[in-house]
């Protein structure tokens, strides 16, 4: 210390004054009093808090009631659409099934229609068919009437034969005798031409169906079935025609197969290179030349665009991929890690 400067002196202590009883109680009321205002200002706030409790349940109460009523409403509003809904399906049914008998009323008055007219066409072929032979059978009594009176009237007449009539009753007798001879023989003969009509059209029936080329369906007017009439001397093959038409089907064309791509043949030979074993695709190793493959395509990309963010994103993904990859490798394998890196040349 030096002696120019002088210590302050120290302050002495203030000594406490004794209080007297009076200013005692006067100080405990006072407490008091602080005490029980805060007290009151408790209970006021808890009060406060009470009310605004109230007024937000009865607020809820009244919401709640809003969503019941809006509940009922809608679900009213709902069985009133299905009502309509059902109504509408009920109409739909009973016009359709109205539709239906209507169609078969009107099927069915066809049906009798044309029976009708079946009927009429059928009575005058019918009648025509009866009044024929009725025709024939009175011309035919004519004719025996006729005759009876011819041969009556010849009996009570006398023959009176002159020579003319000799010759001609003899030319008669003789036709007659020839043609009673000659009968039976045309009889065999005719049944013999028909025998042999009937087994040659026999032979150009099979011979015809045979030869006779399939005919394509695809053709219009003409039919597959053929229809041969053997009933007269010479066999006539026709073809009938039918409305159908069979549907041909297309043939496609046999598609030369495409060369693979440019791309195609690098990943097939990254994968040839880069395989653990025959048929791996998916060990580390692959996938991770195949990522670096894809990661110097993009970059150089990214280099010709740079404004292309969407590929740049996707560059960005597959490095990360490419990376997880790397440290599954180095964590489990540190030697197949050093050999990929050094192969693909990652760590310059």
């Amino acid at each position: 210390m030096s002696e120019g400067k002088k210590t302050p002196a120290a302050k002495p202590a203030a000594k406490k004054v004794p209080l007297s009883e009076k200013e005692k109680l006067a100080a405990a009321a006072a407490k008091e009093k602080e005490a029980k205002a805060k007290e009151a200002a408790k209970v006021k706030a808890a009060k406060e808090k009470e009310k605004v409790a109230a007024a937000k349940a009865k607020d809820a109460a009244a919401k709640l009631k809003e969503k019941e009523a809006k509940a009922k409403e809608a679900a009213k509003a709902k069985a009133a659409k299905e009502k309509e809904a059902a109504a509408k399906l009920k109409e739909k049914e009973k016009a359709a099934k109205e539709k239906e008998k209507a169609a078969a009323a009107k099927a069915k008055e066809k049906a009798a229609a044309d029976k009708a007219k079946a009927a009429t066409v059928k009575k005058p072929a019918a009648t025509k068919a009866a009044t024929k032979p009725a025709s024939k059978i009175t011309a035919t009594k004519t004719a025996t009437t006729k005759v009876a009176a011819t041969k009556a009237t010849a009996s009570k007449t006398p023959a009176t034969k002159t020579p003319a009539t000799k010759a001609a009753s003899t030319k008669a007798a003789a036709t007659k005798l020839v043609v009673a001879k000659e009968a039976p023989v045309a009889k065999e003969k005719a049944s013999k031409v028909a025998v042999e009509v009937k087994e040659v059209a026999k032979v150009e029936k099979a011979t015809v169906k045979s030869d006779i080329p399939k005919v394509s369906s695809s053709v219009k007017g003409i039919a597959k079935p053929i229809i041969i009439s053997a009933d007269s001397d010479e066999a006539e093959v026709k073809v009938a025609p039918t409305s159908k038409k069979k549907k041909v089907k297309k043939v496609k064309p046999v598609k030369a197969p495409k060369p693979p791509s440019k791309e195609k043949l690098e990943k097939q030979e990254i994968i040839k290179k880069f395989a653990m074993s025959e048929g791996d695709t998916g060990s580390p190793e692959v996938q991770v030349a195949l990522l670096t493959h894809r990661i110097n395509q993009l970059t150089e990309h990214s280099k010709r665009h740079p404004k292309d963010h969407h590929s740049r994103r996707g560059l960005l993904q597959m490095v990360g991929n490419r990376r997880s990859l790397l440290n599954y490798l180095k964590d489990n394998d540190i030697e197949r890690y050093r050999a990929i890196v050094a192969k693909l040349g990652l760590r310059k």
